[in-house]
């Protein structure tokens, strides 16, 4: 039986940096069309203050916009 060839995307928001992997799945396999890796670091200053700052989730957002837009 044949698959109707797909794309699917996945996103990875890490303490450092984010990723983002967009594929075609068919019945050949599995093979990359889109990967970025953008540092984000969502994680920076959370050691002093417990909390994620504004700007770094700001960096993370503007990020997945970008992310967004190429999935589009």
């Amino acid at each position: 039986m044949s698959m109707e060839p797909k794309l699917v995307a996945a996103i990875d928001c890490g303490s450092n940096s984010t990723r983002l992997l967009i594929a075609k799945i068919a019945n050949d396999g599995v093979a990359a069309v889109e990967r970025r890796m953008t540092i984000t670091r969502m994680a920076e200053g959370v050691a002093q203050s417990g909390e994620i700052s504004d700007a770094a989730m700001g960096r993370v957002v503007a990020c997945l916009q970008e992310y967004r837009a190429l999935m589009d």
